[in-house]
């Protein structure tokens, strides 16, 4: 290494660059130097995440990409410090090289070689490209080795997953974004810092993590602390329980990274638990506690290759499953070196080429077929066109002056939280809206509780205003038949588009997951029309009115379990759909527990329906107090008794009384979701006699 002169260091003074790789760049805002233009210039955003931004750039004639860390702390600029030191050390053909960078205030900047295609997730789940069997071998292989170099170099990387291992315009994979790696010398010499100095009094480790999410729930680089770091979905079962990060974590990274290029799936989407521990459906997917859970204790681990459904054992290269299996093993001591997998990969490759007559692999990606590109264009235009649902003028007679003061004195308020499913599985949603159309006396409150997925619930809560207002005019005077059409709806239309959102995706990917994806969603749904208040019900979601400190039940839950005139309904129309697991009926083999719900629609021919029960009732404000419309998160745990006494011990605020029963709830352990909307009749009175006598 040559050296360098005194003006080629960081700001600090401890990374040094040399004639090669400058760190003392000036970077300018253009559209593009000129070829003779030796400035670095930045260009658009290539990636937005919550630890960096990724920058186009130009450095004379020559494409870079520029990372931008965000350094919010004395901590994360150390970590910029040490990663540009770290890269000014590596050197190989299958980790990206850096060429420059901006080691001064105020934009701390890395510049590294611009990579064509991409990230190998953008490449297959953005832009449709599908590895064939001789890409995927020939990408492990070369992932492999550049992982080979850092471990030999006394590099962990702490991060390796598909969405780190670019690909440059040949196709050639290289390992990407050091921003947590370190070396393995100062991880064993942080591990014994860490063992004397966060023990407290007992002896036992105070170590904690902090989970940064990602964009729509992906991984994004996961346990910001010095001994949890990575992304969680390639996390090894010692990381999870907090141990610290060696070459063996990286090599069960590279296990899950290979499984998921070659199968097109994101890790352990295509995992589910066990049907009779799903609450209300069978929503089987994994939260991010449950999954760390079955990762480190069950070994859980994602599908391999040769266990696919749609997997042809013909072409599977033989010994390709064996070796992912022995990365991921369960224990790290078990698990072979990068080294020893490189060697493995060789093997299978050799043994691959033999047997077709091939002199190597080549890193063939097939683009989408023409046919699935035409299939994914029309599922695009699907998704953006309006829904044409015309408004009318309503056609419910008109409230008299009495019934509208009625309406002018309600007031709504909510409490929702995603409670002990976690943040990442929250498929609740809600509205208020006053003035629905612009008429002063109509009020809509609703809650969906979704179900396999959020999209059916934020579906309806988009929508269900406006499929109000192109029913009230075709129904006469009948509120309760136009509230049921709008409901049902609702369902149709949701339905038809979700269908254009699965074949979009799977014209994005060769895997036949996403198929099976069918989310749904209960629903009650009330409408205030002057003194009238009409409620319609799909599900197990509730509406209870307290009417002179009593409740009255508003709606009836449609499940298997507990309707008996359900069950009759679907065993008389659908027969064979009931099915009972470990004692509880449930509706086709999906397991859906609901009877009616929006979307289902894989259970819709097993008997589940969107047409819900409706119930008007005349509201009087001398007797009728609140009306509580709640999903099944607080129903579950809390009788309606109780709710009307705890709304008569709280302060008439909606929004507090709405919170009081949601609190109670997750006291009394719920498990689900918990949404509770309180509507007060007689408008919100903050002053008002409480009785404290159920208090003691």
């Amino acid at each position: 290494m040559e050296t360098p002169d005194d003006g080629n260091a960081c700001f600090r003074g401890c990374c040094r660059g040399t004639d090669a790789v400058r760190v003392d760049h000036v970077v300018r805002a253009a559209s593009g130097p000129s070829s003779s233009d030796a400035r670095v210039a930045r260009g658009d955003v290539l990636y937005h995440g919550p630890l960096s931004t990724v920058f186009y750039g130009r450095f004379g004639a020559r494409a870079i990409a520029i990372k931008r860390p965000k350094l919010r702390t004395t901590r994360e600029l150390d970590r910029y410090h040490a990663e540009l030191r770290m890269m000014l050390t590596l050197e190989h053909e299958n980790v990206v090289r850096a060429v420059g960078a901006s080691a001064k205030p105020p934009n701390y900047e890395l510049f590294y070689e611009f990579m064509d295609n991409g990230a190998a997730t953008e490449a297959m789940y953005a832009h449709g490209w599908t590895p064939t069997w001789q890409a995927v071998l020939r990408l492990a292989r070369e992932v492999a080795s550049g992982m080979a170099y850092l471990h030999r170099s006394g590099v962990v990387h702490r991060d390796v997953k598909p969405s780190n291992i670019l690909l440059d315009r040949v196709w050639t994979a290289k390992i990407a974004d050091f921003g947590l790696a370190e070396r393995e010398s100062d991880l064993r010499a942080s591990l014994q810092h860490a063992i004397y100095s966060t023990e407290d009094a007992e002896g036992r480790a105070r170590l904690a993590g902090k989970w940064i999410a990602g964009e729509r729930g992906a991984p994004s680089g996961g346990f910001q602390k010095e001994h949890m770091v990575g992304s969680m979905l390639y996390m090894a079962p010692e990381v999870l329980m907090r141990r610290v990060s060696t070459y063996g974590a990286d090599v069960y990274a590279y296990g899950i990274t290979i499984c998921e290029i070659a199968t097109g799936t994101v890790p352990f989407s295509d995992r589910a638990r066990n049907v009779a521990l799903a609450h209300t459906v069978l929503d089987a997917s994994y939260n991010e506690q449950d999954l760390a859970v079955a990762i480190a204790s069950e070994h859980l681990r994602p599908v391999l290759p040769g266990e696919m459904p749609s997997a042809d054992a013909s072409e599977i290269p033989k010994g390709f499953d064996d070796l992912i299996a022995r990365a991921w093993g369960p224990d790290e001591r078990s698990r072979p070196s990068i080294a020893a997998l490189s060697e493995k990969i060789d093997v299978v490759i050799g043994t691959y080429c033999a047997e077709r007559g091939l002199s190597d692999v080549s890193a063939v990606w097939l683009p989408p077929a023409a046919s699935r590109s035409e299939q994914a264009s029309a599922a695009e235009a699907v998704l953006r066109e309006p829904l044409d649902w015309q408004t009318s003028e309503c056609a419910f007679a008109p409230p008299t002056p009495e019934a509208r003061k009625v309406a002018a004195e309600f007031t709504a308020g909510v409490f929702a939280t995603a409670g002990a499913r976690g943040a990442d599985k929250m498929e609740d949603r809600h509205v208020i809206a006053h003035g629905v159309g612009g008429v002063p006396h109509a009020h809509l409150i609703a809650v969906f509780d979704g179900h396999r997925g959020h999209e059916a619930a934020e579906f309806a809560k988009a929508h269900v205003e406006r499929a109000i207002q192109s029913e009230w005019g075709s129904h006469g005077d009948d509120i309760a038949s136009a509230l049921s059409a709008a409901v049902v709806k609702l369902d149709e239309a949701f339905c038809a588009r979700f269908d254009a959102i699965k074949a979009k995706e799977m014209s994005l990917s060769k895997s036949t997951q996403q198929s099976a994806r069918n989310p749904g969603c209960t629903a009650v749904v009330a409408l205030v029309w002057g003194d009238r208040l009409c409620v319609a019900n799909a599900g197990d979601c509730r509406a209870v009115l307290a009417r002179a400190d009593a409740p009255v039940a508003l709606s009836v839950d449609h499940d298997a379990q507990s309707n008996e005139s359900e069950r009759a309904r679907i065993e008389r129309d659908f027969p064979g759909s009931l099915r009972q697991y470990e004692g509880v009926w449930r509706v086709g083999e999906v397991g859906v527990a609901v009877t009616r719900a929006l979307g289902d629609a894989d259970a819709k021919a097993h008997g589940v329906v969107a047409q819900p029960e409706t119930v008007v009732v005349t509201l009087d404000p001398e007797l009728d107090d609140a009306l509580i419309l709640a999903c099944d998160g607080l129903w579950d745990v809390v009788s309606s008794e109780d709710a009307i006494g705890m709304i008569k011990d709280t302060v008439k605020e909606p929004s507090m009384c709405a919170k009081r029963l949601g609190s109670e709830a997750l006291t009394r352990l719920s498990r689900d979701n918990v949404t509770v909307v309180v509507g007060f009749i007689r408008g919100a009175r903050t002053c008002e006699n409480v009785s404290w006598a159920r208090a003691f």
